[in-house]
């Protein structure tokens, strides 16, 4: 499945990550169910965060109006 029907399944309306160049998603989107809890990598928020900076039309989980909460990976989980 491509992550415009993700997004679709998800609420997002393809107008809205249109206007993007990347989407940093969340990292368990493929497997996103009813019950499940969407999880942004902490590293991503900052990758979005830098392409921001440098003028890429970047969007996370926030910027799409996804409820996602974020994992902050430690030691050898990284």
């Amino acid at each position: 499945m491509i992550e415009s029907e993700l997004l679709n399944k998800l609420g997002v309306s393809s107008n809205i990550f249109e206007r993007y160049q990347m989407l940093c998603l969340p990292e368990n989107i493929e497997n996103q169910s009813e019950h499940l809890e969407l999880f942004d990598a902490s590293e991503s928020i900052i990758l979005c965060k830098l392409l921001k900076e440098e003028g890429v039309k970047c969007a996370n989980s926030y910027d799409l109006g996804l409820d996602a909460k974020i994992s902050e990976r430690r030691g050898l989980d990284i």
